[in-house]
């Protein structure tokens, strides 16, 4: 069904590195003042968005390629190297003029737009790694760039009160590293070949474009609610509600292995009966895990709250509450979505994802002004049904991918 290795070594490394992440965040919150922390966690997000227009959309592309090819070394087209390049550059203007303007720490926002830089050209290269299953790999490498970032950015911030500059400088050494790792690997056991066979710029921009545009609405439907927070009630709200988005992504953290390991497979048989198996296997273990998590975490959320943020944060409990129920919607969107890019129909995944960001805007503009971090958690569960709906329209319609009438 799937190779347990890479899904062993993926559920390490997202549950290792989020427990990292969320130790991080955890520590941030209770060192800093939650002004401090409000204005981290935006400019933060804000790299995530960042980084959607660095990658493109390549890196999946390269996924499909690789794993469509199955052959070694995997080719990579010096051109499109050139144009990552190209528009890493111009994200970084931008980066560095809207600093300017709207009066960021510019040094914070260079350091963590360099490390934003270097983390795309590592998902570009780990596109090879996944198309050729070799997804451990990875694994290994990303738990290690997370295990140095987290560790040395609580070290200067509990033992040496170092503030934003410290942890924005971690976050670029640490995925220095993991860059000239990863290439080093793939050139070392000959996975990768650059070549300078042209790939046409229009074919390269027509198959990525669908494919960065649902990374691109997927990270703004996550943290469209902290920008409007800041806008509308300022850092304190952006530190409650990104508190409690931080443990929901903890618990997605199976989900997100699972569906990384189950996609190659997805492409590689998505014209045979084989696929129909592996769909509705995962429907199963998905739905059942986020059922418990579910379950356990609504029990648990008041406890969780105050021993990991404290008293100050223990209004953010009841938010979490809230959130909870959603988590079975998130796994199976997460995998219906990558269903769609999995057998080529990324242009309906974007649709959908366009049309639930957009319902989700509506509903923060009218119930973020009025009730704070509850309407963003208002907007985050009408996003969800709504996604939820229309993927699963698509999974029925399309004759390629119907699992439940096959």
């Amino acid at each position: 069904m799937v190779i347990w290795r890479n899904v062993a070594w993926q559920t390490a490394h997202l549950a290792g590195g989020g427990t990292l992440y969320l130790l991080l965040w955890l520590l941030l919150a209770r060192f800093w003042s939650v002004a401090e922390f409000g204005q981290f966690s935006f400019l933060f997000a804000l790299i995530a968005v960042g980084g959607v227009f660095c990658d493109f959309g390549w890196d999946v592309w390269l996924i499909r390629a690789v794993a469509q090819a199955q052959q070694r070394p995997a080719i990579l087209a010096r051109n499109l190297l050139w144009l990552k390049i190209l528009f890493n550059g111009l994200v970084w203007l931008v980066f560095l003029l809207s600093a300017l303007y709207a009066d960021w720490p510019l040094t914070v926002v260079l350091l963590l737009a360099a490390g934003m830089l270097l983390l795309s050209f590592t998902t570009l290269l780990n596109g090879v790694l996944r198309g050729l299953e070799r997804l451990d790999w990875e694994a290994k490498i990303g738990l290690l760039q997370k295990l140095l970032f987290s560790l040395s950015a609580i070290g200067g911030v509990v033992w040496f009160a170092q503030g934003l500059l410290w942890v924005a400088f971690c976050y670029v050494i640490s995925h220095l590293l993991a860059f000239l790792l990863t290439l080093s690997l793939l050139l070392k056991q000959h996975w990768l070949q650059i070549k300078s066979q042209s790939l046409p710029f229009s074919v390269l921009m027509k198959q990525s474009g669908p494919l960065f545009s649902v990374a691109l609405l997927t990270v703004l439907s996550v943290r469209l609610e902290i920008f409007l927070l800041n806008y509308f009630h300022g850092e304190t709200q952006v530190a409650l509600y990104s508190a409690v988005i931080r443990l929901m992504d903890g618990l997605v953290i199976i989900s997100t292995a699972y569906i990384a390991t189950l996609f190659p497979k997805l492409v590689a048989h998505q014209q045979q009966a084989h696929f129909y198996i592996l769909l509705r296997h995962a429907i199963m273990v998905m739905s059942s895990i986020a059922l418990l998590l579910a379950l356990l975490g609504y029990v648990l959320a008041p406890w969780l709250i105050q021993i990991t943020y404290g008293a100050q944060y223990q209004s953010a409990a009841a938010l979490l509450r809230y959130l909870l129920p959603a988590l079975p919607m998130l796994f199976l969107t997460a995998l219906f979505g990558q269903v769609l890019i999995a057998v080529g129909q990324q242009q309906r995944f974007m649709h959908s994802l366009l049309l639930a960001l957009l319902c989700s805007f509506a509903i923060d503009l009218w119930a973020i002004p009025l009730w704070q971090s509850v309407g963003a958690v208002l907007a985050y569960w009408g996003r969800e049904i709504i996604l939820l709906f229309l993927l699963s329209f698509w999974i029925i319609h399309d004759k390629k991918t119907v699992v439940f009438a096959h």
